[in-house]
Protein backbone atom coordinates (compact mmCIF):
# COMPACT_ATOMS: atom_id res chain seq x y z
CA UNK A 1 0.00 0.00 0.00
CA UNK A 2 1.39 3.69 -1.02
CA UNK A 3 1.74 6.63 1.25
CA UNK A 4 -1.25 7.77 -0.46
CA UNK A 5 -2.99 5.37 0.01
CA UNK A 6 -2.52 5.18 3.48
CA UNK A 7 -3.02 8.46 4.40
CA UNK A 8 -6.48 7.92 2.04
CA UNK A 9 -7.22 5.57 4.50
CA UNK A 10 -6.67 7.45 7.92
CA UNK A 11 -8.95 10.35 6.37
CA UNK A 12 -11.67 7.90 5.75
CA UNK A 13 -11.09 6.21 9.30
CA UNK A 14 -10.99 9.72 10.62
CA UNK A 15 -14.24 10.87 9.31
CA UNK A 16 -15.92 7.74 9.78
CA UNK A 17 -15.07 7.83 13.64
CA UNK A 18 -16.32 11.22 13.88
CA UNK A 19 -19.86 10.28 12.13
CA UNK A 20 -19.78 7.48 14.48
CA UNK A 21 -19.68 9.48 17.24
CA UNK A 22 -22.44 12.01 15.96
CA UNK A 23 -24.63 8.91 15.00
CA UNK A 24 -24.22 7.84 18.72
CA UNK A 25 -25.30 11.02 20.33
CA UNK A 26 -27.93 11.47 18.05
CA UNK A 27 -29.25 7.73 18.48
CA UNK A 28 -29.04 8.22 22.12
CA UNK A 29 -30.85 11.82 22.92
CA UNK A 30 -33.71 10.72 20.03
CA UNK A 31 -34.29 6.86 20.43
CA UNK A 32 -32.26 5.96 23.43
CA UNK A 33 -30.33 3.58 22.30
CA UNK A 34 -26.61 3.11 22.88
CA UNK A 35 -24.21 2.37 20.67
CA UNK A 36 -20.50 0.85 20.75
CA UNK A 37 -18.48 3.20 18.47
CA UNK A 38 -14.95 1.05 18.76
CA UNK A 39 -17.04 -2.33 17.98
CA UNK A 40 -18.78 -0.54 14.81
CA UNK A 41 -15.36 0.20 13.34
CA UNK A 42 -14.12 -3.35 13.06
CA UNK A 43 -17.64 -5.55 13.02
CA UNK A 44 -19.11 -4.71 9.24
CA UNK A 45 -22.23 -7.00 10.36
CA UNK A 46 -23.03 -4.60 13.43
CA UNK A 47 -22.04 -1.38 11.48
CA UNK A 48 -24.42 -2.66 8.56
CA UNK A 49 -27.40 -2.62 11.27
CA UNK A 50 -26.40 0.88 12.63
CA UNK A 51 -26.52 2.31 9.14
CA UNK A 52 -29.70 0.97 8.39
CA UNK A 53 -31.54 1.68 11.65
CA UNK A 54 -29.93 5.66 10.69
CA UNK A 55 -31.53 5.18 7.40
CA UNK A 56 -34.88 3.94 8.38
CA UNK A 57 -35.31 6.79 11.17
CA UNK A 58 -37.06 8.88 9.15
CA UNK A 59 -34.64 11.70 10.53
CA UNK A 60 -32.59 13.97 7.83
CA UNK A 61 -29.72 14.46 9.58
CA UNK A 62 -29.17 10.53 10.63
CA UNK A 63 -29.98 9.80 7.24
CA UNK A 64 -27.36 11.71 6.09
CA UNK A 65 -25.20 10.46 8.30
CA UNK A 66 -25.78 6.95 7.71
CA UNK A 67 -25.47 7.65 4.11
CA UNK A 68 -21.93 8.73 4.41
CA UNK A 69 -21.01 6.19 7.01
CA UNK A 70 -22.41 3.33 4.21
CA UNK A 71 -20.07 5.19 2.03
CA UNK A 72 -16.82 5.02 3.44
CA UNK A 73 -17.41 1.32 4.58
CA UNK A 74 -19.08 -0.31 1.94
CA UNK A 75 -18.85 1.77 -0.91
CA UNK A 76 -16.83 1.20 -4.12
CA UNK A 77 -13.09 2.06 -1.90
CA UNK A 78 -14.83 1.43 1.46
CA UNK A 79 -12.83 0.50 4.48
CA UNK A 80 -14.30 -2.65 4.71
CA UNK A 81 -14.15 -3.15 1.06
CA UNK A 82 -10.09 -2.85 0.90
CA UNK A 83 -9.01 -4.14 3.59
CA UNK A 84 -10.32 -6.72 6.73
CA UNK A 85 -11.60 -5.08 9.80
CA UNK A 86 -9.04 -4.05 12.53
CA UNK A 87 -8.91 -5.73 16.00
CA UNK A 88 -10.10 -3.37 19.00
CA UNK A 89 -7.59 -0.99 20.10
CA UNK A 90 -6.82 -2.37 23.50
CA UNK A 91 -6.04 -5.65 21.91
CA UNK A 92 -3.57 -4.75 19.60
CA UNK A 93 -2.25 -2.57 22.30
CA UNK A 94 -1.72 -5.33 24.82
CA UNK A 95 -0.27 -7.64 21.78
CA UNK A 96 2.45 -5.17 21.37
CA UNK A 97 3.54 -3.59 24.83
CA UNK A 98 2.41 -7.60 26.79
CA UNK A 99 5.84 -8.28 26.98
CA UNK A 100 7.47 -5.22 28.53
CA UNK A 101 4.40 -4.55 30.61
CA UNK A 102 6.20 -6.33 34.21
CA UNK A 103 9.61 -6.75 35.15
CA UNK A 104 10.33 -10.34 35.94
CA UNK A 105 9.64 -11.65 39.36
CA UNK A 106 13.25 -12.78 40.44
CA UNK A 107 14.29 -8.35 40.29
CA UNK A 108 11.46 -7.62 42.76
CA UNK A 109 13.45 -8.49 46.42
CA UNK A 110 10.29 -9.46 48.54
CA UNK A 111 9.32 -6.80 50.91
CA UNK A 112 10.77 -8.64 54.56
CA UNK A 113 14.48 -9.00 52.83
CA UNK A 114 16.79 -7.62 55.05
CA UNK A 115 14.42 -6.77 57.99
CA UNK A 116 15.74 -8.51 61.42
CA UNK A 117 13.51 -7.12 63.48
CA UNK A 118 10.34 -8.69 61.98
CA UNK A 119 9.06 -11.23 64.01
CA UNK A 120 5.56 -12.51 62.33
CA UNK A 121 1.77 -13.17 64.36
CA UNK A 122 0.38 -16.06 63.76
CA UNK A 123 -1.37 -15.84 60.50
CA UNK A 124 -0.63 -12.14 60.02
CA UNK A 125 2.65 -10.35 57.95
CA UNK A 126 2.74 -7.11 59.84
CA UNK A 127 5.99 -6.44 61.72
CA UNK A 128 6.11 -5.73 65.42
CA UNK A 129 7.23 -1.95 66.18
CA UNK A 130 10.42 -0.99 67.43
CA UNK A 131 10.26 -0.91 71.36
CA UNK A 132 10.60 3.10 72.23
CA UNK A 133 13.79 3.06 73.73
CA UNK A 134 15.95 1.93 71.12
CA UNK A 135 15.08 4.20 69.07
CA UNK A 136 13.77 7.90 69.96
CA UNK A 137 13.92 10.26 67.34
CA UNK A 138 11.22 11.25 65.43
CA UNK A 139 11.44 8.58 62.15
CA UNK A 140 12.19 5.93 64.44
CA UNK A 141 8.82 6.50 66.87
CA UNK A 142 6.67 6.44 63.32
CA UNK A 143 8.33 2.52 62.62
Amino acid sequence: MSAHQMARMAELENQAFSLMGRLHVVLRRETGRITDVEYMRIDPAYCRHLIQLALQSGQQDLQKIGERLHDIYFGEAGLFILEHPKPPLLARFSTTHATAAAPPAAAIPPAHAGSETMQPFPGSAIPDPAPPEKDRHYVGRLR
